[in-house]
Parts: structure tokens; C-alpha cells; sequence
């Protein structure tokens, strides 16, 4: 994948979870605020956590199902890994930001995957310690809020730097 594709790609995806947050916002904050009704968000938080896990795996690859017993990569996948130089236009040009960008990346997939779980937890299965200074429904709700904002936090950063060409994403010579 070339410069542009990848650019694009990682473009697409955190468009895509910002568009997605910006749907379920009002849902949410309704759930949050006013009725225990849970919000029917199910498609928009699979969107998210698919589109979250997408964008971590353009710049980091995860390991092909026959890596796991040992072949070699190029023998499971036709497509090459991304051996990328990132960096940002505002800093030094021997300043790597490769690991910037993937711990960003990687919050932003954990926030999903915890948005998601904790919006499928049900309360009766919340269970606080008697001097606990919340109620379950607190706990949970927290929760949820936290996850939200973090992933949304996440995406938008992410998105604002690769969107404004402050993030070069370069094939390594």
C-alpha cells in the first residue's frame, strides 16, 4: 500500500468512527441522562469497533492465522507489511512517530472494545462493594461515558493530524 492509500484509508476509517459517534451521541446521552431504555446503537458500535480495529491494523499488522504455527508472512499474505516512516511536519525529521501514532490507535481500539462491553453489561450483573460512593447504575453509566469520550477524544486527534498533512506517512527507504 503506498502513501496516499494508507493516508486515505486511515482517513476513511476515523471518518468513519466520528461519524458514527456523532450519531449515537444523542442516544446515549439520552441513555445516560434520562431512561433506563437502552439505546438501539448496536450497528454503530460494531461499525466503530470494526473501523477502530481496521485503522490500528493499516499501520500495525496483526499476525495471518498461519503465522500462529509458524510460517513465514510471506508465505500466508500476497499483500506486503507497511514498512512506513511517520512523521510529523512540525517536529525534527529524525523524530519517529510511528509509536504516537499506534498508542493512539491502540486507545482508541480498547475504548471501543470497552464502549461495547460496557454497553452490553447488563446491570443486574454489576456488582459494587457496599461502600462503594455510586450506585451500579452510576458505575456503569460512568463507564460508558468514559469509554465514549476517550474514543471519540482518540479519533478526532488522529483524524485532525492526518486530515491537516501534519502526519507524513512515508514508505521507509
Amino acid at each position: 500500500m503506498n502513501k496516499r492509500d494508507l493516508a486515505t484509508e486511515l482517513t476513511w476509517k476515523l471518518s468513519a468512527i466520528l461519524e458514527d459517534c456523532k450519531r449515537i451521541e444523542p442516544a446515549l446521552d439520552a441513555y445516560l441522562k434520562d431512561t433506563d431504555e437502552r439505546p438501539a446503537i448496536s450497528l454503530e458500535l460494531l461499525r466503530i469497533l470494526s473501523n477502530a480495529l481496521a485503522a490500528y491494523e493499516l499501520v500495525h499488522p496483526g499476525e495471518e492465522a498461519g503465522e500462529f504455527h509458524g510460517l513465514p508472512r510471506e508465505v500466508c499474505t500476497t499483500e506486503d507489511d507497511p514498512d512506513l516512516t511517520i512523521r510529523h511536519a512540525e517536529r525534527p525529521d529524525d523524530w519517529d512517530f510511528r509509536p504516537w501514532l499506534l498508542e493512539k490507535l491502540n486507545a482508541m481500539q480498547k475504548a471501543a472494545r470497552r464502549l461495547v462491553q460496557e454497553c452490553l453489561t447488563e446491570l443486574s450483573t454489576v456488582k459494587l462493594h457496599k461502600d462503594a460512593p455510586m450506585t451500579p447504575r452510576q458505575y456503569l453509566r460512568s463507564g460508558i461515558r468514559l469509554q465514549f469520550g476517550e474514543l471519540k477524544a482518540k479519533a478526532k486527534t488522529v483524524f485532525q493530524e492526518v486530515c491537516l498533512d501534519k502526519l507524513q506517512i512515508e514508505p521507509t527507504a
